[in-house]
């Protein structure tokens, strides 16, 4: 168990000193320039409990990591249904500018043929073109809004990935340690 300092040997006796000082004499037969076996196993035992602490350390992480995802995820599909009810509505509401745009052509056209005032004219066409710009207005920044959810989608699949890999990098880590041992 102790380390010795061999400092003269003979047919079946070394002479050793001790990192004491001690000196003596010795059997060969009990001198071995390999490290004990219970010792090597005890060094292992300790670098297992260390690898199993930090196994346990990852799994809560990832665990915390999953959770925290899954709230995100539930979050952003909340956020889909509430921005797909708005494009519903303001579809619907689209649709029901559009007859009501529909009718109010169709009065334009009867006032134009009832009569011929002029001025009438303009300011009804004025008030058609403002809806129309108004209505196109509001599909661009429905287009747009539907977009964005799209892309927040992307990001939350990128996020799982670079948690994936970053859990990946820390297996990777670990298993190095354990070979240089």
């Amino acid at each position: 168990d102790t380390p010795v300092e061999v400092l003269e040997e003979s047919e079946s006796y070394l002479r050793v000193r001790t990192e004491e000082g001690e000196e003596g004499w010795v059997a060969k037969q009990y001198i071995t320039s390999e490290v004990p076996k219970f010792i090597i196993i005890e060094g292992l035992k300790e670098e297992t409990n260390k690898l199993n602490a930090r196994v346990e350390e990852l799994e809560k992480d990832q665990a915390s990591l999953l959770d925290q995802f899954e709230v995100a995820k539930q979050s952003h599909v909340a956020k889909v249904k509430e921005l797909e009810r708005n494009v519903s509505n303001s579809r619907e509401e689209a649709s029901r500018l559009n007859m009501e745009l529909a009718q109010i052509t169709k009065k334009h056209k009867t006032l134009l043929d009832q009569s011929k005032n002029v001025v009438d004219l303009i300011s009804e066409q004025k008030k058609l073109k403002s809806n129309k710009i108004s209505l196109s207005t509001k599909v661009e920044y429905l287009q747009q809004e539907n977009a964005d959810l799209r892309s927040t989608r992307r990001l939350q699949w990128f996020l799982a990935g670079g948690g994936v890999f970053f859990i990946g990098w820390i297996a990777g880590k670990v298993s190095r340690k354990k070979k240089l041992y």
